[in-house]
């Protein structure tokens, strides 16, 4: 408890509260000595008995399921449970280890401090980026939180931890017009050159993929589409029904010679469940991972000289965009709860471009 009064170091109203029944006032009157020994015994009973384990959870890892069960979704899921087990393999110095290994309450804040500079100097030798190093810290705080917010732990060991702020490298995760040109023209050239029609086949969804990414400007975790996310407004445009970060809609228009080549290239029954993008192997929605590999893989067709993630295609929209539509329509399509966001994200000042060259000149 942190404690206030200048002669004993005592809060009065504090040390009241924690005994549950003695008015600040009637403690006000007692000495400095008296209030010292009254808060060495409240403090003494509460580490004796401890706060009451609102969970229930016994280990590591019934504490951790009941710290994600919170989490609505599946990837978000994976991705705690991904970021936490990272702390507890750098702790353990074990490959695989399990959960229950290790041990919370021998958790320091000397441990947490080391794994970000460890996490840091991996940044610096160009292993992971600095989005990786702060969603690590942000989940391994989290959890930590949760386990003292519930009794679990009597103290947070992460409760000084700060995480690294975000650095700005959208514009350099961003490819030129040129290059997204270079992209749809190697794409359709893969499916040109498709040896058979299985190759053909997937050649074509590989295109669709790619320029549904760009033209909707989807975030790779909202991949999961149906033929049933599909509709036209009343002007008989078409757009897809997006379920974005917080379980927010948003409906993102495309353009209508793109939804005529989904349509024409639908490989399975008329039925509204089906995904819009199946493994040709399981049947099964195509999955986040494949998705990477098959931008990844039409990037090294086309030769480029560094290889983007699906995300890149999102900035590319946005910025591309900026030029010539309006921040709230971008901002609409995006999905962000702000204008600043898509304001302070994808307005780039070109190396050439400074309000300077934009005054009238006097001579």
């Amino acid at each position: 408890m942190t404690l206030s009064r200048t002669d004993a170091g005592v809060d009065t109203e504090e040390l009241g509260v924690a005994m549950g029944y003695a008015p600040p006032e009637a403690l006000a009157q007692l000495s400095p000595e008296q209030l010292a020994v009254i808060k060495a015994t409240v403090e003494a009973v509460v580490q004796a008995t401890g706060t009451p384990k609102i969970t229930g959870a016994e280990t590591t890892s019934e504490l951790f399921s009941s710290w994600l069960t919170s989490r609505e979704s599946e990837q978000t899921v994976r991705a705690y449970r991904n970021d936490v087990m990272h702390f507890v393999q750098w702790r353990l110095g074990i490959d695989y280890p399990d959960l229950d290994n290790l041990n919370l309450h021998t958790t320091t804040k000397e441990d947490v401090d080391n794994y970000k500079a460890h996490l840091l100097k991996k940044e610096k030798t160009g292993e992971i980026a600095r989005a990786s190093v702060r969603r690590r810290l942000a989940s391994l705080k989290s959890f930590l939180r949760y386990a003292c917010d519930v009794g679990y732990l009597r103290a947070n060991p992460a409760m000084l931890l700060k995480v690294p702020p975000e650095r700005k490298k959208i514009k350099e995760r961003t490819l030129t017009e040129t290059e997204i040109e270079i992209l749809f023209d190697a794409a359709a050239q893969v499916v040109e050159q498709a040896p058979t029609p299985h190759k053909k086949i997937q050649a074509q969804r590989n295109q669709l993929i790619l320029e549904l990414f760009y033209y909707g400007a989807i975030r790779v975790g909202e991949s999961g589409l149906t033929w049933a996310t599909m509709h036209s407004n009343q002007s008989g445009l078409p757009y897809i029904k997006v379920v974005g970060k917080g379980d927010k809609e948003r409906d993102v228009p495309i353009p209508i010679e793109l939804y005529q080549y989904l349509l024409a290239n639908r490989q399975h029954a008329k039925d509204k469940t089906e995904p819009l993008f199946t493994s040709q192997k399981t049947g099964e929605p195509i999955c986040d991972r494949h998705i990477r590999r098959i931008i990844k893989s039409i990037a090294e067709v086309a030769g480029l000289s560094r290889i983007p993630s699906p995300h890149w295609l999102r900035h590319s929209h946005a910025t591309h965009a900026a030029k010539n539509t309006p921040i709230h329509i971008i901002t609409k399509t995006l999905g962000h709860s702000s204008g600043k966001i898509t304001i302070d994200n994808y307005l780039h000042v070109g190396e050439d471009e400074a309000s300077s060259l934009n005054l009238k000149r006097y001579r």
